[in-house]
């Protein structure tokens, strides 16, 4: 049986990992192989420099799923360790990935690297998959806007709360999965109530600030709903120097309902604004108000599924 592997981390499974997934998918098809995505759990970073592992873009299920919606057959995810990373380049070929998984085909990036202090690059693949008996075929750098499409290019456009040049680079919405928890009760006093969720950590945030939203998993009707999300500290509550972790608030438009203990998965379409600090409760109300008839122009005609064009670049309802 043939075998076509595709090998990395696929943190975000964004657009350069989507054109070597789908084309090792289509070879395979047209070649009557079997087709394997190899990745690692956790990121190596978190071994390798754990006080400097990036936040990452997706769960590892919700990578899995991603990666299995373009059609691979198999995903193979193994625990990277010390040992796996002390592993020397030329061992990762013949004892792990040749002599486990018996490849036809590799597919990898132009910039993979794996063994020892990252000694092996797709050169050394090819060399030794000559030898063994596998092809490898290198995918160049995927560019949007002209930059270099990456898991670190979308970190930072997240920091920087540009959410819309990360959709463009990751073909589709930033999600952030949480359970809805117990908060202060601010959103209801001010006439509009917040989900406020429970992220999981590690997962990467956008910057401070408000976001034209959808959610998943609240109900109230077919598909997901739009909606508001404040990601931040709630300064106008909060002393400038009192100590508080961030917080993601979802207000979700003409919806009413009991969301504790649900699950939602947010998608973030377009940034509204920064973190602001009011004079007063009633200013910020006023501003929620504001930031709400701005949600509803982008929505257009009220539809679940927005398009923006126009400001997220995509060319297709958000999905």
């Amino acid at each position: 049986m043939k075998r076509f592997v595709a090998i990395g981390v696929f943190d975000g499974v964004h657009l350069g990992h989507q054109a070597i997934l789908r084309e090792m998918v289509a070879q395979a098809r047209a070649g009557g192989a079997v087709t394997t995505v190899i990745t690692f759990d956790p990121h190596p970073d978190a071994v390798l420099r754990p006080s400097g592992a990036p936040p990452l873009l997706t769960t590892p299920a919700e990578r899995e799923r991603l990666i299995r919606a373009l059609g691979v057959d198999e995903i193979a995810v193994l625990p990277f360790t010390p040992d796996l990373a002390r592993l020397p380049a030329r061992s990762f070929v013949d004892d792990l990935l040749w002599r486990r998984f018996r490849p036809s085909r590799v597919f990898v990036g132009y910039n993979f690297t794996f063994g020892h202090r990252g000694a092996g690059n797709p050169q050394l693949l090819a060399e030794r998959g000559h030898r063994l008996g596998f092809d490898v075929q290198v995918f160049p750098p995927v560019k949007v806007a002209g930059e270099v499409v990456s898991s670190t290019l979308i970190r930072r456009y997240l920091a920087r709360g540009e959410v819309e040049r990360a959709a463009r680079a990751l073909g589709r919405p930033h999600r952030l999965p949480g359970r809805v928890v117990r908060g202060e009760g601010r959103g209801r006093a001010l006439g509009f109530p917040t989900a406020n969720l429970e992220v999981p950590a590690g997962l990467c945030r956008p910057g401070r600030g408000v976001y034209l939203v959808r959610v998943e998993g609240a109900g109230g009707g077919p598909g997901p709903l739009p909606g508001l999300a404040n990601l931040g500290r709630r300064p106008t509550f909060r002393r400038a120097d009192e100590a508080a972790p961030d917080t993601l608030e979802v207000y979700l438009m003409d919806f009413s309902g009991d969301l504790y203990g649900r699950e939602l998965t947010v998608e973030f379409l377009a940034r509204l604004r920064g973190e602001l600090v009011f004079p007063s409760a009633e200013a910020l109300a006023r501003q929620i108000a504001a930031d709400v008839a701005e949600a509803r122009r982008l929505l257009g005609d009220g539809s679940r599924s927005p398009r923006l064009p126009d400001r997220a670049g995509l060319k297709t309802p958000l999905r």
